[in-house]
């Protein structure tokens, strides 16, 4: 599978550590793919992974060896420079739960809410 650029896992990473960025940054094309995770389960997110809906298998873990407590949210921005707007999403949490999310528009979707009951 195609990994993400140095350029777009450095923007993932920076969206990771300052989740609360005062301006939405948004792509070359004037579209704003940042989308807030939720973490509404009981458990942290201690991986998760996006992959363009168009590739074959799963990039690389976009939080890098941080987590998403539960309870709380991230701002990840999903710009990767290829223009892609759709992608799938895959949240491993400390229980060993893995959510799926398909085909999410990053270019529209404001946020990703994972609950307890998915």
């Amino acid at each position: 599978m195609k990994r993400f650029s140095s350029f777009a896992l450095f923007a993932v990473l920076a969206a990771v550590v300052a989740p609360h960025s005062a301006h939405a940054q948004k792509g070359r094309d004037g579209k704003d793919r940042n989308v807030y995770v939720v973490n509404d389960r009981s458990s942290d997110i201690v991986r998760l992974y996006a992959a363009r809906t168009t590739t074959e298998d799963w990039e690389e873990n976009i939080l890098s060896g941080q987590v998403i407590l539960a309870g709380t949210q991230a701002k990840i921005d999903f710009d990767d420079g290829t223009g892609a707007c759709l992608f799938d999403f895959r949240a491993v949490f400390r229980d060993n739960v893995v959510v799926h999310y398909w085909g999410i528009n990053v270019c529209r979707e404001v946020s990703w809410r994972i609950k307890d009951d998915e």
